[in-house]
């Protein structure tokens, strides 16, 4: 009661000189790779203007858009002449200023968010199953790799091994995923020496009944192994080299770094001002949009090289990566899909490049020999 007295007091004694009140804040932009602008906000007669040392906007309330964080305790502006620019504030007065309040449309945003929080809150648990990423494109790459790397450190690994537990249940609806203990077998002599019981996050291994020869990652350390891929491999190190590559999309965390990429400034806003819940804003309504939504070669690469440098790690031979993509680039050729590259690896950059580039990574190795020899009957060892 008395701050809002006090607050009554204030603007009472600015209309009295006729001065705006001008409220703290900070903007965000693409281009400022992680940082924030400091400034000030001030409610104007037709505008809410930004000021900073670095520049000014004049943000006219006709086309101004706000959303209040989930705890209520920091306001969001957007605005269509500045789309790639958001601006926030943690004085909550703001809204209730004249200029802002006594808006129609402004007041029934800042009123349709106040209904909701107590919906918002008792959502969030269950939003996380919510099948993810059908983020409209905002068609702007926006982000480096350092930058988006500090955006999706907000996002919990809990949040993504919840999901990730979600999208294979979702999965498994439509696609046959079996047990087989000799392919199992297999798996795990390939794998267990890859994690040692060293990773960040648990990781668990599945067999899909299909003869086409592929592998893929889900967020949360789930990797799904076709038993058509068995029939590719002649030795466990080839295999290791396959899901080492697996592996590295998930320590990577590249499905995050894809969907806040698609989903834009906003989302990677409201997670760089600590607001988690800017994530469940843009979770989709079916997993399979993930799951057939490839990765972008420059992801590819970087999976290449952590997944050979997880192999070097291990004391495995990472040639066999190399002596795999030989193999597959056969095989697609043989399929006739050498220009496609192969079902869900289509995204995959050219196989003879991957070869190249990772013959170059040879070369550079000082050790090539000395490595541990894979078998299914010989328990991996500590490196």
């Amino acid at each position: 009661m008395f701050r809002l007295a006090g607050f009554r007091l204030r603007v009472y004694l600015l209309d009295t000189l006729n001065v705006e009140p001008s409220f703290e804040a900070e903007a965000f932009h693409p281009s400022l790779g992680g940082k924030t602008i400091q400034g000030t906000l001030t409610p104007e007669q037709y505008f809410l203007k930004f000021a900073a040392e670095t520049c000014t906007m004049e943000l006219t309330y006709s086309d101004l858009w706000l959303e209040l964080s989930q705890r209520q305790d920091r306001v969001f502006f957007k605005h269509r002449d500045f789309p790639e620019w958001v601006i926030s504030t943690t004085e909550m007065e703001l809204i209730e200023h004249r200029a802002i309040a006594g808006r129609t449309d402004l007041r029934h945003q800042i009123n349709r968010y106040q209904q909701r929080r107590a919906y918002k809150i008792a959502a969030i648990v269950t939003v996380l199953f919510v099948l993810l990423f059908a983020a409209a494109f905002y068609g702007v790459v926006w982000a480096g790799k350092k930058s988006m790397r500090f955006v999706v450190s907000k996002v919990p690994v809990s949040w993504e091994t919840n999901f990730g537990n979600a999208l294979l249940e979702d999965y498994k609806k439509e696609n046959l995923l079996v047990q087989n203990p000799e392919l199992e077998a297999k798996l795990a002599a390939a794998f267990n020496p890859l994690t040692n019981n060293r990773t960040p996050i648990p990781f668990l291994l599945h067999l899909q009944e299909d003869q086409d020869p592929n592998a893929f990652a889900m967020p949360g350390g789930h990797i799904v192994v076709s038993t058509g891929l068995f029939e590719l491999v002649e030795k466990p190190e080839e295999l290791s080299g396959v899901l080492a590559h697996e592996m590295a999309h998930v320590l990577e965390r590249h499905g995050f770094r894809k969907a806040i990429t698609s989903a834009g400034p906003w989302v990677a806003a409201r997670l760089l001002f600590g607001d988690s819940g800017g994530l469940i804003g843009f979770l989709g309504d079916s997993s399979t949009i993930l799951l057939q939504q490839s990765y972008s070669r420059s992801y590819e690469r970087e999976a290449d090289e952590r997944g050979w440098d997880l192999m070097v790690k291990a004391n495995i031979n990472p040639r066999a990566m190399i002596d795999f993509l030989k193999k597959m680039k056969v095989h697609t050729e043989l399929s006739g899909l050498a220009d496609l590259e192969i079902s869900a690896l289509s995204s995959h950059p050219p196989t003879p490049e991957r070869i190249q580039r990772l013959e170059a990574k040879w070369k550079k190795l000082e050790r090539k020999t000395g490595f541990r020899d894979l078998t299914v009957n010989q328990p991996a060892e500590n490196p």
